[in-house]
């Protein structure tokens, strides 16, 4: 499920009453690919006519479709032996809504599948031509699919296609902070870069200290450290500055058998 932050892509789906497997299969497919997307913080919320028969509406049922259609980011359509004149209403919707903001992207899949056909009433035969007719005279071609694996690995290209065209912003391009696992690449982010470089800071910032001129610095350091603070703050008495006084003293004269007379 979407949390705060998710950013939220609308699929709708329109198809008659005979491809429910179809429907179903897709749906599966969509599943998937939320399980992928879902912690690069993409949620894909598909809408199948399914979802609306138990829905309350003060208007008529297909008027809850169209506007689910307005609102849609991708908008995609499934037939086999017939289109149906609420299937035809629905890509119509998509059609003017494109037209009007430019959205939603519309993809049309055709089931080829000449059994079905083959059976198929004269009545439903032509408003499968008449559609088709519909869609050469927009310029808009058709994906045409045997199988509903076929059908599913097709939709799920065009999902990365988009992707790569912006239709999405992951996470994961975003600059983040705090700990997290990038996802994809196995790389690990701790927030900003630590530097351990001399006069650099847990933020990889110059430290105050590494401003100030080297040999300042150096004395700073040298007046500041421990032992020299106990020697500054040790009382100073005459008698001890004569008693270094002596030993200095002592200390330059030379000793007997150090050799300084021959």
């Amino acid at each position: 499920m979407p949390t705060t932050g998710t950013t939220i892509r609308k699929i709708f789906l329109a198809s008659s009453a005979e491809l429910a497997d179809h429907r179903r299969e897709f749906e599966i497919a969509i599943n998937r690919k939320n399980r992928l997307w879902i912690a690069e913080g993409i949620f894909l919320d598909l809408a199948i006519w399914e979802d609306f028969l138990d829905a309350l509406s003060k208007t008529r049922l297909q008027d809850e479709y169209n506007r689910e259609i307005r609102q849609c980011d991708v908008f995609v359509m499934l037939y086999r032996s017939k289109v149906g004149r609420y299937a035809e209403e629905e890509f119509e919707n998509a059609v003017g809504q494109f037209q009007a903001t430019s959205k939603p992207f519309i993809y049309t899949y055709f089931c080829d599948s000449p059994d079905d056909r083959a059976t198929a009433s004269a009545e439903d035969l032509r408003s499968l031509h008449s559609f088709r007719a519909k869609l050469n005279t927009l310029g808009h071609f058709e994906t045409r699919y045997a199988t509903t694996a076929e059908l599913c690995a097709h939709f799920v290209r065009q999902l990365d296609k988009l992707a790569a065209n912006g239709f999405v912003e992951f996470v994961r391009d975003a600059e983040t902070t705090g700990s997290v696992v990038d996802n994809n690449r196995g790389a690990i982010s701790t927030g900003r870069r630590i530097d351990a470089r001399p006069g650099r800071d847990a933020r990889g910032d110059r430290c105050a200290e590494s401003r100030i001129p080297f040999r300042t610095r150096a004395r700073h350091r040298a007046l500041s450290s421990p032992r020299r603070l106990r020697t500054m703050n040790r009382t100073t008495t005459p008698e001890s500055r004569d008693g270094r006084h002596q030993l200095q003293r002592r200390a330059r004269q030379p000793r007997p058998d150090d050799g300084a007379g021959l």
